[in-house]
């Protein structure tokens, strides 16, 4: 869920290092690392121009994006940093929180 698609891909691809892989006009875009056919939606289909739910609200607390390998995270990490993004690091892996406020967690795929 985003308030806006091209904001979200955006700090997808610049920030993380998400490609493209299909978009529908301004509401849903899908992006992956590599040539998956996705590994993230975002989409306004229903929170188009919405601020972030109140904390006390039910939903998504977290979610984790695994990528293929330690030198993809470290490189997401310097991108984020760079993009000003406040990022911290704990044994889960890279955490940080997107324009929409959610809590991201960035860790290596397991057996990569």
């Amino acid at each position: 869920m985003s308030a806006d698609v091209d904001r979200a891909l955006e700090f997808w691809h610049d920030a993380v290092g998400l490609d493209e892989r299909q978009r529908f006009g301004s509401q849903a875009v899908f992006m992956a690392e590599g040539l998956y056919h996705h590994h993230l939606g975002a989409n306004t289909w229903h929170s188009a121009g919405a601020g972030p739910a109140p904390s006390e609200s039910p939903g998504l607390d977290s979610f984790e994006l695994r990528l293929r390998s330690a030198e993809a995270v470290d490189a997401a990490t310097k991108r984020l940093e760079s993009s000003g993004v406040s990022v911290g690091r704990d044994d889960d892996g890279v955490s940080f929180r997107d324009p929409d406020q959610n809590r991201v967690v960035l860790s290596v795929r397991p057996g990569h």
